[in-house]
């Protein structure tokens, strides 16, 4: 008995010995007294703080002097902490009486341990190994043990003797699952104590209840032991008296559930492998007949009770299930069950060939993907086009040949892409006119990416010829998000809009929410630049959360990519930047090669907000990082030079010069970011001064204006860069046209951060015309767009308005 006072003090009880010659009855009153006294004596003298542990297991006696001394600790300086398990306290115990009576006379707190929280599993563990664990391993500790700090400790060090842990490089496991942690033989111990509790019979049945799952319905458990009336009934009252399942509420049906992992873990273990098999077998045929009219959503415990049993059940259907239960996984993004499946199903195929281990190998890759194991899934996917080949399945192999082609395309391994598209049309040759429309979509995307536009939109109009033999969802889906995505290269927004919100009606009938989220930031990008910010905030709710559940971290960079443009539009610059900034840290952490037109993105943000030095050091990255084909291709240094030009940098002229080659030409399709760097180099070219290069750039301007687009990234009018060219030109009329429709699409939008901009040029071309009234309607624009950037905060811009107002007011204009 131990006591700690409030400096720190260790006090030890006296061993006083009682004299030998009384009762025993006579012996325990007297150390009763003498520990009483001491206790008294020692309060009065110096502040205490006793603990008693394990009361549950306390002899009367001992809760009498407890009681004692909690009656007297008011008038005492004394802290009394006593610690129980509740789990252990039934009413016959003596410690159920003293506790009932010590909360009834208000002499007791009671103040009950929760278990862990994750966040606790996870420092124990980091506190016990000196590093921190990663989220999933973490987590497999934490669902076997439910938090028991005790518990946590002993599976940490059997991992560790066993090796478990750490792979051949020291480094953590990233592979341990729930199901795959063994019971440490120090826990087995105490469980086992708790178990022996029970009669034999509750064993049994609980028994069986293991091998179910940590989870178990009544009505399953019921139909496996029907040799006895009730039998199971029994055994789960009197489990969860003992505090070792619990009730779930879910349904209609009653379900179970063990409180810990490692309690039904220890039940099991205690059949050899013989007995198991056989009883996974027995569970799987009760499964069918108890839930045979809602099977398909019972597939996972099917899938898994099949495959434990062995040999004691058919081997294909143990395979067709276990491809049922990966199949509905995947529908729900539980992408490490799925793979569970799809590998246990896999290592039943060994050796084999045909269809489908094609399609174990398909569907596995395509939840590689979804984890972020790039390589492994391409390896998957060559094994199924190798499988689809030989096998004579031309429609799965065309449908997998476009899916590991598009990661090749969208990591600039265009030359890979075609390889495989022209392999499979080889293939299929000219009897299959649905598959070669699929084809042909694809190659249109590989090349649309590259930033071939007219060989792209030549195969997207011959693909089209064929789009009606595509009558399946699937099939559907994937063109129109491949549709999308080359019209959307091609600057044709309004046309990739339609074609996306097709892609993604068909992905949700055919329940394909990979292709969904993949055409979702096209939606997003035709809603944002076509003068429909809000509707694009919309879509971006709704496409984040489920490209994060689907882990197409790709797609969730893509609308991110969006995001601040939702902010400029509503003026919030500081929003815009920290929207940016994560989709910049999103790409860095993916190691997306697009992640150059996230730069840009982030330094329009900050070139608004007048942080020039920073926003060129975006664009200097831009334009390190650029590829050497791409549908962007010359948008980094267009953007770097006007961005030079505006702050008055003198090589802007230069690097704007460099940019011509890249512009699209009059007459011929081009790809965005053509279209971009035309309105970046107008821009600057102007702000220079530089008014006969960027009139001889009108025509080209003109063309921009009839695609249809309103704005890019920046959120800069596409039809105020028509309208500086054509004041540039002296085209007045034109020019007029242009910048009063650019200040109301800016209006109407609405667009703030381009509210003053359109009023800032118009003003700059009534001012260069001079007709009547120009100049003072120059000034009253100009006046509004100071205003408008004082507002939203944008000195840069602000500071030109105001220079040219000064101007004006010098001059007497």
């Amino acid at each position: 008995n131990v006591m700690l006072t409030r400096q720190g003090r260790v006090k030890v009880f006296p061993d006083i010995p009682p004299p030998v010659d009384l009762p025993p009855e006579q012996q325990r009153r007297f150390l009763f007294n003498a520990y009483r006294d001491f206790v008294e004596r020692s309060a009065r003298l110096t502040p205490l703080v006793a603990v008693f542990e394990d009361l549950h297991w306390a002899d009367e006696p001992t809760l009498l002097l407890f009681e004692h001394i909690a009656q007297i600790a008011g008038n005492l300086s004394i802290l009394m902490i006593g610690t129980y398990r509740d789990v252990e306290l039934d009413v016959n115990r003596p410690f159920a009486k003293t506790l009932h009576n010590l909360v009834r006379q208000k002499l007791a707190t009671r103040m009950p341990l929760r278990r862990l929280a994750m966040t606790g599993v996870e420092a124990m563990l980091a506190a016990m190994s000196g590093h921190t664990p990663p989220p999933a391993l973490a987590r497999a500790i934490y669902e076997a043990t439910e938090g028991n700090p005790f518990f946590v400790e002993e599976v940490f060090r059997h991992l560790s003797e066993e090796t478990n842990l750490f792979d051949s490089n020291g480094a953590w496991s990233l592979g341990l699952r729930v199901d795959q942690l063994q019971v440490p033989e120090s826990v087995r111990l105490v469980i086992g104590q708790r178990l022996e509790r029970l009669s034999e019979e509750t064993r049994r049945v609980l028994t069986t209840a293991a091998v179910i799952g940590r989870i178990f319905s009544l009505p399953l458990l019921e139909g496996l032991e029907c040799a006895r009336p009730d039998a199971a009934l029994d055994a789960v009252e009197e489990a969860e008296q003992a505090n070792l399942v619990v009730a779930e509420r879910s349904g209609r049906a009653t379900r179970y559930r063990f409180v810990h992992e490692l309690i039904r873990q220890t039940l099991a273990e205690t059949l050899s492998l013989p007995r198991r098999q056989r009883l996974h077998a027995r569970v799987a045929t009760a499964i069918e007949q108890v839930h045979a009219q809602n099977l398909e959503s019972h597939a996972p415990a099917l899938a898994h009770h099949l495959f434990q049993a062995g040999a004691a059940v058919d081997f294909e259907k143990t395979v067709t299930w276990l491809i049922r239960a990966a199949t509905l996984a995947c529908s729900t993004s539980a992408h490490e069950e799925a793979l569970s499946h799809l590998d246990n199903a896999l290592s039943l195929l060994e050796e084999q060939t045909g269809a489908t281990v094609g399609d174990v190998h398909q569907l596995r890759a395509g939840v590689l993907r979804s984890v972020g194991r790039r390589s492994e899934a391409v390896a998957a996917y060559e094994n199924a086009l190798s499988l689809y080949d030989t096998a004579g399945e031309q429609v799965k192999f065309a449908e997998t040949t476009i899916e590991l082609a598009s990661i090749y395309t969208w990591s600039f391994n265009a030359e890979q892409s075609h390889a495989l598209n022209r392999k499979a049309l080889q293939r299929i040759g000219g009897g299959q006119p649905a598959l070669r429309s699929l084809l042909l979509f694809a190659e249109a995307t590989v090349h649309s990416v590259s930033g071939d536009i007219e060989p792209a939109l030549s195969e997207l109009e011959e693909a089209t010829q064929g789009r009606h033999f595509l009558t399946v969802a699937k099939l559907q889906a994937m063109v129109g998000c491949m549709e999308a995505h080359t019209l959307f290269h091609a600057l044709d927004l309004e046309g990739a809009g339609k074609a996306s919100m097709q892609a993604a009606q068909a992905s949700r009938d055919a329940r394909n929410p990979w292709t969904e989220v993949e055409t979702a930031h096209v939606g997003i990008a035709y809603a944002i630049f076509q003068g429909r910010p809000n509707d694009a905030e919309t879509l971006l709710r709704a496409a984040l959360p489920l490209a994060q559940r689907v882990g197409h971290l790709g797609a969730v960079w893509c609308c991110q990519l969006f995001h601040p443009a939702v902010f400029l539009a509503h003026g919030d610059l500081e929003g815009a930047a920290r929207s940016a900034q994560e989709t910049n840290a999103l790409g860095q952490t993916i190691k997306s090669p697009w992640g150059f037109v996230g730069e840009i993105g982030r330094g329009d943000v900050l070139l608004y907000s007048g942080m020039v030095d920073e926003a060129l050091r975006c664009f200097q990255t831009a334009v390190d990082r650029e590829p050497p084909r791409s549908a962007w291709y010359g948008f980094p240094k267009s953007a770097m030079a006007a961005a030079l030009a505006q702050s008055g940098d003198p090589r802007a002229l230069d690097m704007l010069m460099e940019c011509l080659p890249a512009l699209p030409v009059l007459g011929r399709s081009a790809a965005i970011g053509g279209w971009c760097s035309l309105g970046r180099v107008v821009q600057g070219l102007a702000c220079l001064g530089r008014g006969g290069e960027a009139a001889a750039l009108h025509p080209i301007a003109e063309e921009l204006v009839a695609t249809g687009a309103w704005s890019y990234h920046d959120l800069f009018l596409f039809r105020s860069v028509a309208g500086i060219a054509a004041a540039c030109a002296r085209e007045w009329t034109r020019a007029e046209e242009h910048h009063q429709t650019a200040v109301h699409q800016a209006d109407t939008a609405p667009y703030r951060v381009a509210q003053p901009q359109a009023r800032e040029w118009y003003a700059a071309m009534l001012l260069a015309r001079g007709a009547p009234g120009d100049v003072e309607r120059g000034r009253e624009l100009l006046g509004e767009a100071m205003a408008m950037f004082g507002s939203i905060g944008m000195p840069l811009l602000a500071k030109r308005a105001a220079e040219r107002l000064a101007i004006l007011a010098y001059t007497g204009s």
